[in-house]
């Protein structure tokens, strides 16, 4: 079942007579059952498993971190985009759509009041001197602006500029907690250490599921493993953690894929700070999922190493993909958990 913002541009991305590209990040996934193939279509999706997703319903579809420069923009007569979670993609959303659009083509939005979804209508009006208005429709909003300005732009923190945040270390907008250390990162890699320093795991293959911008494949770069294997399912993360693999030791592949679905192979020790939200919801599922796909990508004689918050229950699911389960770290709303398989 779609929410009722998604709800609102079904008919945008159903009844389709014109070329249109239709933006889609995590909020808009829930689409992907209801809409279908045309030619008139193309998907723009920073997250892979959206583009594996309509691909396979053969619709046009480009995997990239929204840079719709690359794309041919005098086409598209409409742009569809239901707004992101973070302030500064969806300002770069509509910066680069007032580039792409022309006159008198339509940029439909939709979101929730909560979201700030009326600050952004308001933007696009006041900024950028687009025509248009945004309309309540149940508890959702949708607005459709054209004749959007180029003259002035709204902050994006410069999308898509990559930034030191430390002296050796890039990131950028768009990644998850993109400009700080999440602090479930910071307790999973000391326990990494005290595994390591104390011989009780001694793995030469590493797994960083999920890896963000690479912080932890950059933090344990120190250990001598022969392999670090890093995956993400976000455009913005991979980009920055490709970047980041050129300043350390370790050989380090970079594989964009929905929780390691991509990758073959089974490693030593698997490494994951698994996401509990999706877009601007809790989601249980997808932590559970994250699990799962420890457990596939865990060898027999091998770990895993995850964080998560106190309040997300797994010991169950752990249980029956895992021989064996133990807390090893309990601080400030995280748990670090040890999973571990035999070789029977």
């Amino acid at each position: 079942m779609i929410d009722s913002t998604l709800q609102l541009l079904l008919p945008h991305l159903t009844q389709i007579q014109t070329p249109t590209l239709w933006l889609a990040d995590e909020n808009a996934q829930p689409l992907i059952a209801h809409v279908e193939a045309n030619e008139n279509l193309t998907l723009v999706t920073n997250r892979y498993d959206i583009y594996q997703q309509a691909k396979k319903k053969n619709i046009q579809s480009i995997f990239s971190d929204f840079n719709i420069s690359d794309y041919p923009q005098q086409s598209f007569e409409k742009i569809v985009y239901r707004i992101s979670k973070e302030k500064a993609l969806v300002n770069h959303i509509i910066n680069q759509s007032a580039k792409s659009l022309q006159k008198d083509a339509k940029f439909i939005i939709s979101g929730y009041k909560q979201e700030g979804i009326k600050s952004f209508s308001d933007n696009i009006k006041k900024v950028l001197h687009a025509q248009g208005k945004l309309k309540k429709t149940g508890s959702g909003y949708i607005g459709e602006y054209s004749h959007l300005s180029l003259a002035t732009t709204l902050d994006d923190k410069s999308y898509h500029n990559l930034r030191k945040i430390d002296d050796k270390f890039y990131s950028k907008p768009g990644v998850f907690g993109w400009n700080k250390v999440d602090k479930g990162t910071k307790l999973l890699l000391n326990c990494v250490k005290d595994l390591i320093s104390s011989q009780k795991i001694t793995p030469k293959s590493v797994l960083d599921l999920g890896c963000g911008y690479g912080w932890i494949f950059f933090k344990i770069d120190k250990y001598g493993f022969e392999k670090i294997t890093a995956t993400d399912n976000n455009a913005a993360a991979l980009i920055a953690a490709q970047k980041n693999t050129q300043t350390i030791k370790t050989a380090t592949e970079v594989i964009a894929s929905d929780c390691a679905d991509t990758i073959d192979n089974a490693f030593d020790l698997v490494l994951c700070n698994p996401p509990f939200h999706q877009g601007f919801q809790h989601n249980q599922a997808l932590t559970e999922k994250f699990i799962r796909g420890c457990a596939k990508k865990t060898k027999k004689n091998g770990h895993t190493l995850l964080v998560t918050n106190e309040f997300i229950s797994f010991d169950h699911l752990a249980e029956g993909l895992f021989s064996h389960k133990k807390t090893l770290h309990k601080e400030q709303g995280f748990k670090v958990v040890l999973l571990s398989k035999s070789n029977d």
